[in-house]
């Protein structure tokens, strides 16, 4: 299948002797040496220190004549003065790191014929270390001839020999994929899997896309851990039908990098047969809910992919264009819940201003209730949020000129503070700081319970950001077909009756007049009607519709 041999300017090289099918296991081999000092010069050569150095020789001496000669025989960049740094020098060049990409404690082994595997621009071949076996794998990526690259020579291959423009481009390309892998990364790392997942899910899939694109130079596992992101936003989430397929693509590409032995396989099979053994499944119950009957089902077949290609990769993708459903407590938050980086003090206005991570491009409005005030020397708002935390604001005029007006703020109101995040290329603070201005600021003539409650009942009536009335207001019937449009409230558009007895009876006894009362204000409508992922500018009072 293959075979090492001199290769015209670029010294040993490994080459297949037949063609070779993707996911083929070219190689399983064990090291012939290990090291346990010699990561930290791992491709970067002198200097050495005298452990290193007496390592290497130790081991060195238990080899025989031919290995010890086909040893020296590798070639080296880094070229010693001694035999000794000569050695280490070659294994510095050669060695392979036994362990996990990454591992900053992982051993390095030489092994007689990987050792001969080297860097190729676009690879053919991808090697993995099993632990539990003590082997290095190397598989086919895709079919091909020569298995061997210039690793650490001056390349020439047809990748470093295309035109500067074509050669920008494809350095873009990658850049790209480098760029999105990392921001999936850190907003993983920042909650945005909970937070905003259907947005997390949308970036994945810009990456699997990118990864598919034929002149993407792709390596080994990184198709598969895009596929895993998948699969953990989805399993936090409590998709567990969407979770397995994802976990079911990262087996398929597994079995091609690291063969159907990997440790990561048995993993994941564990996971689709209990998803209770992963810590962070079901962690939220925002994709809870059952599958429509007529959606493609390829976990319940054991299979990944469906006769209906298209209709599976619609099914898979179906989370990313979620909309998350209004309910008071998601879009009016306490302070602590709202998305920073840093220890927020609670009594704000006396520490310095709160930073954000700038990873997302969304607006949420705090919502606390008014404890007391202070009108000296600075308008101070002292509120407490739905965790009981304290929370001071400085309510200080907007650039307009518009003072405080103290009948505002009192006692027993809800304070509601608008709050602002970006992402893209505008990286901005948090717009909720300790010096509000008046335009950024809200109150509502009622306690937070009370306003929680009418906010709740406005979503039952408008399921999912005003999508249509379901309930009726007296006895909590779905209202079918039109009706409703006449026998509604027509001054607030939330109350809506089934019948004519019931539209008296709300009347009557004034089931609705309190709710409506705070429902005809156009700055709360437009709260709780607007689309919060499509502003593009500050929101102030009133509330601009979104653009």
């Amino acid at each position: 299948m293959y075979k090492v041999c001199p290769i015209l300017n670029k010294g040993h090289g490994f080459v297949a002797t037949a063609s070779i099918a993707k996911g083929t296991r070219i190689l399983n081999e064990a090291p012939l040496l290990v090291f346990d000092k010699l990561l930290p010069v791992l491709h970067k050569g002198p200097p050495y220190d005298e452990d290193l150095m007496s390592e290497v020789l130790e081991k060195a001496v238990h080899l025989n004549d031919d290995e010890r000669a086909t040893l020296g025989a590798l070639e080296t960049v880094y070229h010693g003065t001694t035999p000794a740094e000569q050695l280490v020098g070659i294994l510095c060049t050669v060695g392979i790191v036994m362990g996990m990409r990454g591992d900053t404690d992982a051993q390095v082994g030489y092994f007689p014929h990987a050792s001969f595997l080297n860097h190729d621009c676009r690879p053919n071949a991808f090697w993995s270390w099993n632990a539990s076996t003590g082997r290095l794998r190397v598989h086919a990526l895709a079919r091909g001839e020569i298995l061997r690259g210039d690793f650490r020579f001056i390349c020439d291959c047809k990748t470093c020999q295309l035109p500067l423009m074509e050669m920008a481009a494809l350095n873009a390309l990658v850049q790209r994929s480098i760029n999105l892998t990392n921001d999936i990364t850190t907003r993983m790392r920042n909650g945005a899997d909970v937070q905003l997942p259907h947005r997390v899910l949308r970036l994945i899939r810009t990456l699997v896309a990118l990864k598919k694109d034929p002149d993407m130079p792709i390596v080994g596992q990184e198709l598969g851990s895009a596929y895993l992101a998948g699969a953990n936003v989805c399993l936090r989430n409590g998709d567990y039908e969407r979770g397995c397929a994802f976990l079911r693509a990262v087996m398929k590409e597994l079995e091609v990098t690291g063969g159907k032995d990997d440790p990561s396989i048995a993993h994941y099979k564990a996971v689709i047969e209990n998803p209770a053994i992963e810590p962070t499944y079901g962690e939220t119950s925002l994709w809870i809910e059952p599958v429509p009957a007529d959606a493609p089902r390829p976990v319940r077949r054991g299979r990944i992919w469906n006769r209906d290609f298209r209709a599976f990769e619609n099914w898979v993708w179906a989370r990313a264009e979620w909309v998350p459903p209004l309910s008071a407590r998601a879009r009016f938050l306490p302070l602590m819940r709202l998305p920073v980086n840093n220890t927020v003090n609670y009594v704000f206005h006396d520490g310095e201003d709160a930073s954000l991570m700038p990873i997302f491009h969304r607006h949420w409005a705090y919502a606390g209730e008014i404890v007391r005030v202070v009108p000296a020397p600075v308008w101070t708002i002292y509120t407490r949020d739905d965790d009981g935390k304290e929370a001071a604001f400085c309510v200080v005029p907007d650039k307009e000129g518009q003072w405080i007006d103290a009948r505002l703020y009192l006692p027993g109101q809800t304070f509601i503070a608008m709050y602002e995040t970006w992402s893209g290329d505008e990286y901005r603070e948090l717009t909720l700081k300790h010096k509000v201005p008046v335009s950024a600021t809200k109150t509502v003539k009622m306690p937070l319970s009370s306003f929680f409650q009418l906010v709740d009942s406005f979503n039952a009536v408008w399921p999912s950001g005003n999508k249509g009335p379901t309930l009726c207001e007296v006895c909590r019937r779905q209202i079918e077909g039109y009706e409703y449009l006449k026998k509604g409230c027509l001054r607030c558009y939330s109350a809506f009756y089934c019948s004519q007895d019931c539209l008296r009876a709300g009347r009557s006894q004034g089931v609705h007049e309190t709710k409506c009362i705070f429902l005809q204000d156009y700055d709360i409508k437009c709260l709780l009607h607007a689309d919060w992922t499509c502003f593009v500018r500050p929101i102030s009072f009133p509330v601009p519709h979104p653009v």
